[in-house]
């Protein structure tokens, strides 16, 4: 089992690449007693404050995010995370990205239904990508049995705490 982003689902499933895309599938991952929260990560457009056009770059942001070009990118890349319900649901979306089984449209189009519904409110931090590489590696050594969860979890504690601090980030222990 190997939980992360939906992006890298395409390394796994690509029909031309992938040497394990006949043994692998795809789910949500599990809930527990509160409920199944899954994570979800988008790529996002901005415009800085200091933007000398601003209106340009507001048109470059729907043209970017319009149905026709996130429709283009998932037709003809591999590349399931797109951001756009229509898409998601078009027949060739379907098609395209129905791998081990699953439909990657439905179990990406409920992912952001619940998280639009607010129980996601996060900032991330610079040293966010290698902890949650070290955490997703944490995960998959518990649910692999390569170790004891809490043998996993006090490396990964132990880890990421070495990443903060070599950030320079102070870490209060309680």
């Amino acid at each position: 089992m190997y939980i992360d982003a939906l992006a890298w689902v395409g390394l796994a499933a690509d029909p031309a690449k992938s040497k394990v895309k006949d043994r692998v599938g795809f789910a949500l991952p599990p809930g527990g007693p509160a409920g199944r929260f899954p994570q979800a990560a988008v790529h996002g457009l901005q415009i800085p404050a200091g933007a000398k056009q601003k209106d340009a770059s507001w048109e470059f942001i729907k043209w970017a995010t319009s149905k026709e070009v996130m429709g283009r990118i998932a037709e003809t890349v591999v590349y399931p995370a797109v951001t756009r319900a229509s898409v998601l649901g078009s027949p060739a979306y379907r098609q395209k990205y129905n791998w081990g089984g699953a439909d990657i449209g439905a179990l990406h189009g409920a992912v952001l239904k619940q998280a639009g519904a607010g129980y996601m409110a996060y900032r991330t931090v610079p040293e966010f990508p290698p902890i949650g590489d070290r955490v997703s590696i944490a995960l998959s050594e518990i649910s692999t049995g390569q170790k004891p969860a809490t043998q996993a979890m006090r490396d990964a504690q132990r880890d990421v705490e070495g990443i903060l601090t070599k950030a320079g980030r102070s870490i209060r222990k309680s």
